[in-house]
């Protein structure tokens, strides 16, 4: 156990399996009660496709007001927007490749972990995107999310970066964030902002 985290939760190893439960900074929120519930996304209804879920991380980036970065996807005329998510390299720590993830999307990682889930949070790819992606190899994406908080001003945010994710971005509610992303996504949204919305307060 890192001494500078602490657990939160408490699981049934027989029927949870994850590589660590949610963990707070310490002097965070200390006297919160906080109690995650194990989100693994909705069940998936095609049990006959056997290809892979990809493996990634999801950023809920907050300010100093506690509302949320998201950006418009670069590549997409569609209005919806997101937030930072990325895959994972392998034998990269989850920690640094969400931290890694944020500089390459939003050009700084100015960003202090407050909270990680304790769950991967799954959704799937509807067929005529599932196809397109990735050369069909995966039926959708998992996520390990984090909760961060800005440490940085808004000049240091440059999505203008090598390969751009977003072409504009802004900061928003929390309760915005559901409806304003990509259908498919939409579930998987509601349950990480289930899991952080408490976060998601003026510093």
């Amino acid at each position: 156990m890192l001494s500078s985290w602490f657990d939160i939760l408490q699981f049934d190893n027989q029927s949870e399996t994850c590589e660590w439960p949610v963990r707070i900074a310490p002097g965070s929120y200390p006297d919160s009660g906080l109690e995650f519930r194990n989100m693994k996304g909705k069940s998936m209804a095609d049990q006959s496709d056997m290809r892979p879920f990809r493996k990634g991380v999801g950023i809920m980036l907050l300010n100093g007001e506690g509302k949320i970065f998201v950006g418009a996807r670069a590549n997409s005329s569609d209005g919806y927007w997101q937030m930072p998510q990325g895959g994972v390299d392998e034998g990269e720590p989850l920690r640094e490749a969400a931290l890694r993830e944020l500089l390459e999307e939003i050009g700084t990682r100015k960003a202090e972990i407050i909270a990680e889930h304790d769950a991967w949070i799954s959704y799937e790819f509807p067929e005529e995107v599932s196809r397109k992606t990735r050369d069909g190899r995966y039926r959708g994406q998992s996520h390990r999310w984090f909760v961060m908080r800005f440490t940085g001003e808004d000049a240091d945010i440059d999505i203008a970066v090598a390969t751009p994710e977003f072409k504009e971005w802004k900061w928003e509610d929390i309760d915005w964030l559901s409806e304003h992303v990509v259908p498919f996504k939409q579930e998987s949204y509601r349950q990480v902002v289930e899991a952080f919305r408490q976060f998601a307060q003026p510093a």
